[in-house]
Parts: structure tokens; sequence; C-alpha cells
């Protein structure tokens, strides 16, 4: 009878840590090496100490989050770029790797050979929304081998080499995914 206590005694231990180790390991927190730790009142997030080139990069520096009022329009007061749009902005749901989950909006224009893109990411909580934009300005020409403005100078190669999704929208997405709540 002592053995078999024994042995359901030392399987609920084992239960109890595994459950415990796997909820660790769902709210670990991406630690990225040089990078920036910054904390809001729900979330805490990293981020490069740089985030761009010569030929494109963030306009607004450092990222911050902003916190927004349920009854407030998170746009509106935490996305200066998207608040006067005149289009339609492009709204995507997503979850970081961390299990929060957001909504991402997105706009570019075009103005003075460059293009401004904003990414909005707006998380809802019950009382209020953390919102974290990114503001990107790059050259309209750059990409797909062409120089743009940037022909025979010493960023020439940068400008030909630049792809949005791997310059812009892939670190954005690795910011966003070292995301979590705090305890």
């Amino acid at each position: 009878m002592k053995k078999t206590l024994m042995i359901v005694l030392g399987g609920i231990v084992l239960l109890a840590v595994y459950f415990l180790m796997s909820k660790n390991m769902i709210q670990t927190y991406s630690v990225h090496k040089n990078w920036i730790h910054s904390t809001g009142n729900e979330i805490e997030f990293q981020y490069p100490k740089t985030l761009g080139k010569n030929v494109w990069k963030a306009t607004t520096r450092p990222p911050t989050i902003t916190i927004v009022a349920k009854d407030k329009d998170p746009i509106a007061l935490a996305c200066p770029m998207l608040k006067n749009n005149w289009r339609p902005l492009v709204k995507t749901e997503g979850l970081t790797k961390n299990g929060v989950s957001y909504s991402l909006y997105t706009w570019s224009d075009a103005g003075a050979w460059s293009l401004y893109s904003s990414y909005c990411y707006v998380i809802e909580w019950k009382t209020n929304y953390s919102v974290l934009d990114f503001e990107m300005r790059s050259h309209t020409w750059c990409g797909n081998n062409s120089c743009g403005a940037y022909c025979e100078t010493q960023f020439e190669k940068e400008c030909k080499d630049f792809n949005v999704t791997k310059d812009i929208i892939t670190p954005i997405q690795n910011i966003i995914d070292t995301i979590r709540i705090k305890k």
C-alpha cells in the first residue's frame, strides 16, 4: 500500500513539474543579445539599437508603447500616419510567439522620392489598448536591383539589395515576437 501511494504521489509531482515547466516555456521571453528592453503597463518587449540603414530607416525611434483608453480610437491617438489616412487601412490579426494577440494596421504612401509606411500594432485589454507604431521611410526606387537616387554612390549596393520583407517587415515582426504580458 505504501509503495502504491509513493508511486501515485511521485506521478503527481512529475505531472506538476511538467505542467509548470511547459507553462514557463510558453511564457518564455525572447532574449536578443544587444537589444534594448522596454516596458509598459501590461506588456514588455525588446528592440534592436538600430532599425534601418542609409536608404531605409525608422522615422521615429525608439519604438514606444502608447496606452490608449478603451473608449478612445487607438489609431487616431497612437498612430499619427494613419489617423488622417484617406484610403482604407489594411488590418491583419496575429499572434506573437509568446501568445499575445494583436491587430496590425498598415498603410503606405509615396512622397518626395520616399515611401512612407506605417505598421501599427494594437493589443486590446479589458480597459485600454497598448499600441506600438513603426513608421518607416525608404527610397521609392530602391529594390529589385534598382539603385534609384543612389546610383554611383556608396549606398548603391544597399539600395539595389533593399527588400521590404527582409529589411523592414521581418525585423519589425521579430520585435513584435518579443512582446510578453507582464506578470
